[in-house]
């Protein structure tokens, strides 16, 4: 190493150093300690109130599709922009393909774009041990300030003092226990600037969580890359580790991991490499504990099927997209599970022969008193995400224990 390289490296740790003290010192006097202490995040398996849906222009098939399904079992508030006047039209929408209106709200919000995706950019519903509620708002997108401003709660708090820190949704798994899956891969791509110790400082002060999980990296079908393999372009539109997509939370002591079938990890490249990121996660999930001391119950979901769809061309070559296909970005209440489905999509003679069928037997076991229900998730995925990703759920209140 030359002097010059030795000064750079200790004055950007310095710097690194410097900011972390100050970030320390802003959320312990302002935002962040003051704003949400005793106050925690429910999961998403507790009763439900209503379950937030953003609706979509862009695959506005699907939307009513998952609509009818869920507003059947649980109360649905759909987001949308435009004002009244695109609220007459969803609804007219909705009545056509024979959807009950009652069970639904509408919410306008008019959120800029991207604006389904409510999973990564909605406001977190905090609980203290009175029930109370508060809102908070992570700084991950540029329109958080407008929609902080324009949701309809009164107690709001924004995470401030800094702006190296993001945290969204689909990256963050909670058990409403105090213990929340993380994943490094996502977390060093979204957190750069920040060492490990200081985001477990964020999630423990932010969310009042006391027992953080690491896994290491997530599906390969969610990686955001491309690359050229014979005469096409494939293109991965993915989150680059979301833990939505493969770890989920069933109970305060389970969770789902995916796992891919040894066969399977043999003859196909993609699979293969999942194969091994998935069990390194198993073997760490088995070694750690819950907030109490408790071993985690793992149980293993198969992995959703690898699904290409065309998307033009590239420098004159056919381009495939790689969806980000996961029967884990499911969607979950305490009454009904809504899981993708993929048995249309993939030869049923082949590897993947009945997967639906295989992945609801799972589910059913688990939760015997939910209801479990298929969608159509092609469009979504092919969109980057998946049925948690355009959904979010508000629990009851409770008193947390």
């Amino acid at each position: 190493m030359n002097a010059r390289h030795g000064f750079y490296v200790k004055n950007l740790a310095l710097t690194n150093f410097c900011v972390w003290v100050l970030i320390v010192v802003s959320v312990s006097i302002g935002g962040c300690s003051k704003g949400t202490k005793e106050y925690y995040p429910s999961a998403d398996f507790e009763e439900c109130e209503t379950v937030y849906v953003g609706w979509s222009t862009a695959t506005p098939d699907f939307t009513k599709d998952l609509v009818k399904t869920l507003s059947i079992y649980e109360h649905v508030t759909l987001v949308y922009d435009g004002g009244k006047k695109n609220e007459k039209k969803i609804q007219n929408d909705l009545l056509q393909e024979g959807v009950d209106l009652k069970n639904i709200d509408f919410l306008s919000l008019e959120i800029p774009k991207a604006s389904f995706w409510l999973r990564d950019h909605f406001p977190v519903f905090l609980y203290d041990k009175k029930g109370r509620e508060k809102l908070l708002l992570m700084n991950r997108y540029p329109e958080g300030d407008w929609l902080m401003k324009k949701f309809p709660f009164k107690s709001k708090t924004r995470l401030s003092g800094n702006d190296l820190f993001r945290s969204i949704g689909g990256a963050r798994e909670f058990n409403g226990k105090g213990t929340v899956i993380l994943v490094r891969q996502y977390e060093k791509y979204i957190n750069a600037d920040c060492f490990t110790d200081q985001i477990e400082f964020y999630y423990k002060n932010a969310f009042n969580q006391t027992n953080i999980i690491w896994l290491n990296k997530g599906l390969v079908t969610d990686e955001s890359k491309g690359g050229i393999d014979g005469d096409f372009y494939y293109e991965f539109a993915g989150t680059n580790g979301h833990v939505d997509e493969f770890c989920r939370f069933v109970n305060d002591s389970t969770v789902l991991l995916a796992e891919v079938d040894s066969i399977l990890a043999s003859t196909d490249e993609l699979m293969h490499e999942t194969y091994l990121r998935m069990e390194e996660n198993y073997q760490i999930l088995q070694n750690a504990r819950l907030q109490d001391g408790r071993k985690i119950n793992i149980v293993r979901v198969p992995v959703a099927p690898i699904i290409l769809g065309e998307n033009g061309t590239r420098n004159g070559e056919k381009k495939l997209s790689v969806l980000v296909s996961s029967y884990l970005n499911f969607l979950i209440t305490d009454k009904v599970i809504v899981l993708p489905s993929y048995d249309n999509y993939v030869d049923s003679s082949g590897s993947y022969q009945k997967a639906d069928e295989k992945t609801a037997s799972v589910f059913k076991k688990l939760a015997p008193n939910h209801k479990i229900v298929f969608c159509d998730a092609y469009k979504l995925n092919a969109s980057g995400g998946g049925f948690h990703c355009v959904s979010y759920n508000k629990t009851r209140k409770r008193k947390c224990s």
